[in-house]
């Protein structure tokens, strides 16, 4: 046999064997009755998610999202539908912490090039159902990075990742990062910090502490590209930050902001056993009525989880440097090989 088929061939057995493994753990947790409802539920819900994100009419994605949520609900409403795991979900993501105590739904409804809504719902892990929903209020909260809110208005984005923090001074916390469309210029990422007590979620929490010279940093750097023409890229080396060490400002939720033509970094590294995100600088805009955007330059800043609970905010996390350049003659420019006698 040839060895790619074999592959996979294999793979398709591995795949085949795990649903049969997964049906007959479902099997012994639901009814055949249960098991079939939850899933004509998934069913309609992954179509109407199809709809509500791709459907070029408004309305109809509007639509989609509302029955959609119905849906959702009714499956969730299953005796022990916490223990499905909705395989056929694409479009909405479902993140699990490390203690399963709970799961969470998020999604994106597309409103149009300069407006996107998020929903939401946690659902506690329990037999019957316990569920907190997420009501978007992001265009109501005016100092994000300061404000601690609730599910009732909560600062909407599609989460990818859960992190779970003990600690001594604010006992256990969930490190939400999420991703926000945000406008048809910006994207944001962000880490939310969320605790769940007496039926509800509380989120945002004092644990990120930034040091002043990164501060200043950001300060020098847009009075500097104030008037930078449009297209014009400027660095602020770290040479020029004037700043003290030692003084921090505290903030409750952490977020990046960059072009929308950009991508970025913002997760927490298991290998480097900290948070890693972009260090950004601004440049001017390729539109018209654009501004100034930031982008990332290529180096990396992060956040190390201290004693106390706390994450203070790190400048720049690789210092790797060659002495050496990588070649000792320039890459031929017209196919972009070695010239001739080169290694």
């Amino acid at each position: 046999m040839n060895k790619s088929v074999g592959l996979f061939v294999g793979s398709l057995l591995t795949i085949f064997s795990f649903s049969q493994s997964q049906a007959q753990d479902y099997n012994k947790i639901f009814s055949e009755s249960n098991l079939e409802t939850i899933r004509s539920y998934e069913d309609s819900v992954d179509v109407l998610s199809g709809l509500m994100l791709h459907d070029t009419s408004e309305t109809s994605r509007f639509l989609s999202c509302k029955y959609m949520i119905k849906d959702l609900v009714n499956a969730l409403k299953v005796d022990n539908s916490f223990q499905y795991k909705f395989p056929q979900f694409e479009r909405i993501s479902v993140q699990y912490p490390e203690d399963s105590s709970f799961r969470i739904f998020t999604w994106q409804l597309y409103v149009n090039e300069n407006e996107y809504r998020y929903f939401g719902a946690i659902q506690l892990n329990s037999e019957k159902l316990q569920l907190l929903p997420l009501s978007d209020r992001s265009e109501a909260i005016p100092n994000p990075d300061m404000t601690l809110t609730t599910n009732s208005d909560w600062f909407g984005a599609v989460y990818y990742n859960i992190r779970q923090v003990d600690s001594k001074e604010f006992g256990r916390y969930y490190m939400l990062f999420g991703y926000d469309a945000n406008n048809f210029f910006t994207r944001r990422k962000l880490i939310d910090v969320m605790q769940i007590k007496e039926g509800k979620a509380y989120f945002g929490m004092p644990v990120f502490k930034i040091p002043q010279d990164i501060l200043e940093e950001k300060k020098k750097i847009a009075a500097f590209n104030a008037n930078v023409p449009v297209g014009n890229r400027v660095k602020v080396s770290d040479a020029e930050i004037l700043a003290k060490r030692g003084a921090v400002e505290v903030v409750s939720r952490f977020m990046v902001t960059y072009s929308a033509e950009a991508s970025a970094i913002l997760n927490y590294d298991e290998d480097y056993g900290m948070i890693l995100f972009d260090n950004m600088i601004m440049m001017g805009g390729n539109y018209e009525g654009q501004g100034q955007v930031y982008v990332p330059d290529g180096s990396y800043r992060g956040f190390k989880l201290q004693e106390d609970g706390t994450w203070l905010q790190i400048e720049k996390v690789f210092n790797d440097f060659q002495e050496r350049p990588p070649r000792p003659e320039p890459l031929n420019r017209k196919n972009r090989l070695p010239q001739q006698g080169q290694n």
